[in-house]
């Protein structure tokens, strides 16, 4: 295995593809609803595998590319500030790299910035004096103790978990009743004992190191509904369908309560209400009403549709595009095309071969294996007579 910019290339190209076959068919809500949710986990799933697995496998065909590759590496070798003084030797693909760099520690300290002013404007609020709370946690967790701490605040819009080693659960300041309650801080719990606020920085991290690809966020705007959905089928499918009801009736109540658009500043909350997607709310109850898990017809075609994404991501390591060039520059910087047109390749008595191109010298293989690769399996092999 292997990893290049190559490589690395195809895992943001593949990405992008499910990323944006996730967020096209999530978006239409029948189709959705008719495939519950487990298709789109197993695609956003293989969406960070292909993005964190960026390795090219020994096997991998190399597919040469004749014009946008090798136009792109032409581009990536020039030396912009090479007239001004003969010192300035860097090339572009050079300053990209470097803007790369400081973009990723640039997103990451605005992260932790963001992360760091929530908590601290959060960090002399009381915890809950409400003994219902206390009543309710020990009720999900079985009388198991938990770190889980429960505070309410004024500074709070909607009910969220934070915090990765001091967990939280944020009420705001509002009424509710038994019932509101105790389906609020169910909602919670699950996203608590189901470690989703670390799949949120997962998906965090990769949007600052990829913070050049717009459309890493909408893998990220992806993630944050999947999680919601998620959270509201596993709750509701343990309750009967009156609960189930309740439930959302609580979810509603609660959007009418506390929603004016204001945000909490945290990147990594998990809020019950997102208040910039009224859309998803929408959604959310489609799935909850027309969600049937015992339909034999609609798990089959999950399962099958499951098995397609599956054979696709693993024929997304089945091959790399490359540039059509040797791995040699000429001393102008500027990338040579290798053609059967122009290139042939000599092998020598003591089995060595030698690649010329236009006619000179210009490269020895160095093993064999090289001639099984693009592209040099294209080009035409002469013997030497002495």
């Amino acid at each position: 295995m292997s990893i290049d910019i190559f490589s690395i290339m195809m895992a943001v190209l593949w990405c992008n593809v499910f990323t944006i076959v996730l967020y096209v068919f999530f978006s239409k809500t029948r189709f959705a609803v008719y495939f519950s949710i487990s298709p789109f986990i197993v695609l956003t799933v293989f969406s960070i595998l292909r993005l964190l697995l960026n390795f090219e496998l020994p096997n991998t065909r190399i597919l040469p590319s004749y014009t946008i590759y090798p136009a792109i590496l032409s581009f990536m070798q020039l030396r912009p500030f090479e007239a001004l003084s003969e010192a300035f030797t860097i090339q572009v693909y050079e300053l990209l790299c470097l803007v790369w760099i400081i973009g990723i520690f640039c997103s990451l300290f605005r992260l932790y910035i963001r992360e760091y002013r929530f908590q601290k404007l959060l960090s002399g609020e009381p915890l809950t004096g409400d003994s219902r709370v206390y009543s309710i946690l020990e009720k999900l967790s079985d009388g198991k103790p938990n770190k889980l701490r429960v505070v309410e605040s004024t500074l709070i819009e909607v009910p969220m978990v934070a915090g990765f080693f001091r967990p939280t659960i944020y009420l705001p300041k509002v009424s509710l009743s038994d019932t509101e309650l105790y389906y609020v801080l169910l909602h919670e719990w699950t996203h608590y004992i189901h470690k989703d606020i670390w799949v949120k920085l997962l998906i965090r991290i990769l949007c600052a190191i990829y913070w050049w690809n717009p459309v890493i966020y909408l893998l990220k705007y992806n993630i944050d509904s999947i999680l919601e959905v998620k959270n509201d089928l596993y709750l509701t499918c343990k309750l009967s369908e009156e609960a189930s009801i309740d439930y959302l009736q609580t979810i509603l109540s609660l959007a009418r309560k506390t929603l004016t658009g204001r945000t909490t500043g945290s990147g990594f909350a998990i809020e019950l209400i997102q208040s910039q997607k009224a859309n998803l709310l929408e959604q959310r109850f489609h799935f909850v009403l027309n969600h049937k898990p015992s339909g034999k017809k609609p798990k089959s075609c999950t399962a099958l549709l499951s098995g397609v994404m599956l054979l696709v991501f693993i024929a997304s390591y089945g091959f790399v595009l490359q540039p059509n060039t040797t791995p040699k520059e000429v001393e102008t910087g500027e990338a040579v095309f290798i053609t059967p047109d122009n290139a042939y390749i000599c092998k020598n008595k003591d089995g060595t071969y030698i690649l010329y191109v236009n006619n000179a010298y210009f490269y020895t293989l160095k093993d064999a294996d090289e001639l099984l690769k693009e592209p040099m399996n294209l080009l035409q092999i002469y013997e030497t007579e002495d």
